[in-house]
């Protein structure tokens, strides 16, 4: 999990944390009690993804070099058994095959070493009866090939852990998609019925929406601007941000409805709301240094 993801995702479940303290003021509503269980849903996917992605390979290549090393010594002594036969019988052709030190062995590489194994194998089974004079014994050959099994295994763990780790990393991305979704275009619009008949209840929810932990949202402010009669997002919505040093800042709102300003000097400021035949909306908040603000309001037409 990304730095600006472990800060989305604490922010997320503080919002669900307070939203699950007042059910008693929702818990009645259809539209927010779905909201809810997708947001759960999605944190429970995130928890699974986070488990894969936080898996450790540690120990695995310890096991890996210990099969290998397995490997190479019975290789050592089944390739000297060949040649001692080899001599024996004057099959030139076995003994320069089976002329092999350990250090040529050990040098073999790991996507290699399996096909030399196995030719090994399959040559000692063939001829088992001819080399246990020579020390081979059926034992050693199901010795070996449990050794090649487990070297296979720690040989494969680790590059199907990156994979599934990388596939986990991609479905994070996802889903954390997903749950801005969820917050932002549902879950926020829905909250706006109760900022004028539960007050206090929203200004908890806005104050647990703000993103603290992240450098890349740090001084900045978004939010929403919908309709008060629709609830439904308006676009070229002009807004002004006026921090208390004076300067001052503008942006349109997107077809969303959305805006953001980003780099916002440090501290208190009023954000106005203007937009043709709608009451000017003007609103006290503050910019924090490490956190995004949000502020989601909702405009009158003048009557």
């Amino acid at each position: 999990m990304t730095g600006k993801q472990e800060a989305y995702f604490s922010m997320a479940n503080k919002t669900n944390g307070e939203m699950q303290k007042n059910i008693s003021i929702w818990g009645a509503n259809r539209i927010i009690i779905a909201t809810v269980a997708i947001i759960v849903a999605l944190f429970k996917s995130i928890q699974e993804n986070l488990a894969i992605q936080n898996k450790t390979s540690k120990g695995l290549s310890k096991m890996k070099k210990q099969f290998r090393d397995k490997l190479n010594l019975t290789t050592d002594v089944f390739l000297g058994i060949f040649r001692s036969y080899a001599k024996t019988i004057g099959d030139e052709d076995l003994y320069e095959n089976s002329n092999l030190s350990m250090t040529d062995i050990k040098a073999i590489l790991d996507n290699k070493i399996m096909t030399r194994v196995n030719t090994v194998k399959d040559y000692a089974t063939k001829h088992l009866k001819e080399l246990k004079d020579y020390g081979m014994e059926q034992k050693m050959i199901e010795d070996y090939g449990r050794e090649a099994d487990g070297y296979i295994e720690y040989n494969t763990t680790p590059q199907e852990l990156v994979a599934e780790k990388s596939r986990a990393t991609a479905q994070l991305e996802k889903l954390f998609e997903e749950l801005d979704i969820q917050l932002t275009e549902h879950l926020d619009n829905h909250m706006m019925q109760y900022k004028t008949k539960e007050k206090k209840f929203y200004e908890i929810y806005e104050r647990a929406r703000i993103i603290f932990d992240d450098p890349t949202i740090s001084r900045s402010m978004m939010g929403k601007v919908l309709g008060e009669e629709t609830n439904l997002p308006i676009h070229n919505v002009l807004v002004t941000v006026v921090c208390e040093n004076g300067k001052t800042f503008t942006y349109k709102t997107t077809e969303k409805g959305n805006f953001q300003f980003k780099k916002l000097p440090e501290g208190k400021c009023k954000v106005t709301f203007e937009y043709p035949y709608y009451d000017t909306l003007t609103v006290k908040s503050a910019i924090f240094d490490n956190a995004m603000t949000r502020l989601n309001v909702a405009i009158r037409k003048t009557e």
